[in-house]
């Protein structure tokens, strides 16, 4: 995924499921509007801690089939990041 992703900032919904994705830019923190995030069935470990910045607005996030999601360490820092996020594990 380019890094200029982050330039998209009046989006709202974005779904990058079934995408082999391994990892996401940074930047992803920058989508300041963004409510929804679908992210399932791809490839990642881990999320970038720049994630955090959507804590005002993401209300959806979904992680399911991606190895995070068994990740229990991971998990509870995500949450912590994200508490007001419905998080899809």
């Amino acid at each position: 995924m380019p890094d200029s992703i982050g330039n998209l900032q009046n989006l709202t919904s974005l779904d990058l499921s079934d995408n082999n994705l391994k990892s996401l830019p940074d930047s992803i923190g920058e989508l300041q509007n963004l409510t929804s995030l679908s992210l399932s069935e791809n490839d990642l470990k881990w999320l970038p801690e720049s994630i955090k910045k959507l804590a005002p607005t993401l209300r959806e996030l979904n992680l399911r089939y991606n190895p995070i999601s068994n990740n229990k360490s991971a998990r509870k820092k995500i949450k912590s990041w994200l508490p007001n996020t419905k998080i899809d594990w």
